[in-house]
């Protein structure tokens, strides 16, 4: 960083006060659609999830109750999906 760049600001303490909840606000954000990206599993952690065995898993997707995606893994939408049948 450029010394040049360095900007010092006075701000009141209700100035202060407002920057910070408007950055937590920003990262509570960021972690709620964090928290909201689709997850992905191999049939062995899909397996365990389900709390069932990997031949009854595999039998679920063989049956279409179950859909895996083309890279050989499950969603946790499939997953949850399958639940809600």
């Amino acid at each position: 960083m450029d010394l040049k760049e360095v900007k010092l600001v006075q701000l009141t303490p209700i100035e202060l006060e407002n920057l910070i909840l408007d950055s937590l606000e920003k990262y509570d954000r960021i972690k709620l659609v964090k928290e909201k990206e689709i997850l992905f599993f191999t049939k062995k952690e899909a397996a365990k999830r389900l709390e069932i065995s990997y031949n009854t898993l595999q039998k679920l997707i063989y049956k279409g109750l179950i859909k895996l995606r083309p890279d050989g893994k499950i969603s946790e939408k499939a997953l949850s999906d399958y639940l809600n049948l």
